[in-house]
């Protein structure tokens, strides 16, 4: 099983994150927001106005990638290990604004259950926040 950090966790971890990346002592620390798009699997999000960072379990294919994204010239698609687990990573913009990480393990040991993380932002040096917690995420 795959243990995401508790909020309260997440939270000062992106906090120290934030302060080493350079974006200042100023931002806020992440909170619980609705979770974006349509997630029917158990899910959560957090924001802090400039970060969002999500989760969610499924037993559909969240890692396929949809043509239209794959077409997009900010496309970038790799792989990444996570605690000795295979994940693949996306990444791309969108309107010169917005950018966005997924990171999906298409199982995470049980042979049906997938996991998928998201986040968003309008600045690239966040997506690199968040791209440091994907890749201190612990199985247990």
């Amino acid at each position: 099983m795959i243990e995401f950090a508790p909020p309260r966790q997440l939270r000062r971890y992106v906090a120290s994150c934030l302060t080493r990346s350079g974006s200042g002592d100023d931002i806020k620390l992440l909170r619980p927001t609705e979770t974006p798009g349509d997630y029917f699997g158990p899910n959560a999000a957090f924001s802090n106005g400039h970060l969002t960072v999500n989760y969610q379990y499924a037993t559909e294919d969240l890692c396929a990638t949809p043509e239209p994204l794959s077409k997009e010239s900010s496309y970038r698609v790799s792989t990444l290990n996570v605690a000795g687990k295979l994940a693949k990573v996306q990444t791309w913009s969108r309107d010169r604004r917005w950018s966005f990480i997924t990171l999906c393990f298409s199982d995470i040991g049980d042979g049906k259950t997938r996991l998928h993380f998201g986040a968003s932002s309008k600045a690239q040096n966040e997506i690199d926040v968040a791209r440091q917690i994907f890749a201190s995420l612990q199985f247990r």
